[in-house]
C-alpha cells in the first residue's frame, strides 16, 4: 500500500515531460565521508535497468547534470549524480566514486552489469581511474 501511495504522489507531483524529483541520498566513502548525491530513476517499466553515475567538475555540483536528466530517463536509463568532496584528493575521490557504484550496485532495478561513468574535468579522471579498476563498468 505505502508502494502504491508513494508512487501516486510521484506521479501527481511530475509535471509533463519531465522527470519525477529525485531521490536524496547519502552514502558513506570506505573513509567515513558522506557523499550526498541525487538518484534519478528511470520509468522503465519491471527488471532491471542501465545506470549512469554522473561525476562534476572541480568546483561544480550534482546539479550541473540536470540538462542531461530527462534524455537519459528516457533512453530508460537510471543516474546517480554525486557531489564529489570540497577538499578533493585522488584518493577521496575515488572513494567517493567507489561508494556510489556499491550504492547502485545494491539496488534491486540498476542492472549491475550495466553501468556507466560520465564525468567532465575531474570528474571524466575519476571515472577513468574507476573503469581501469573495476572491470564491472561498462563505459567511462
Amino acid at each position: 500500500m505505502k508502494r502504491v501511495l508513494a508512487a501516486l504522489l510521484l506521479l501527481a507531483s511530475a509535471r509533463a515531460g519531465e522527470p519525477p524529483a529525485p531521490e536524496t541520498v547519502t552514502l558513506a566513502a570506505e573513509d567515513g565521508q558522506s557523499v550526498a548525491g541525487d538518484f534519478h530513476l528511470a520509468p522503465t517499466g519491471e527488471g532491471r535497468a542501465p545506470a549512469a553515475l554522473l561525476l562534476h567538475m572541480m568546483e561544480g555540483s550534482r546539479k550541473d547534470w540536470e540538462p542531461l536528466l530527462a534524455p537519459l530517463a528516457k533512453a530508460g536509463i537510471h543516474v546517480l549524480a554525486i557531489d564529489l568532496r570540497e577538499k578533493l584528493s585522488a584518493s577521496g575521490g575515488d572513494q567517493d566514486v567507489k561508494a556510489a557504484l556499491d550504492w547502485l550496485r545494491a539496488r534491486e532495478d540498476v542492472d549491475p552489469d550495466r553501468i556507466n561513468l560520465v564525468g567532465a574535468s575531474i570528474g571524466c579522471t575519476l571515472a577513468l581511474s574507476a573503469a581501469q579498476k573495476d572491470a564491472g563498468i561498462v563505459s567511462a
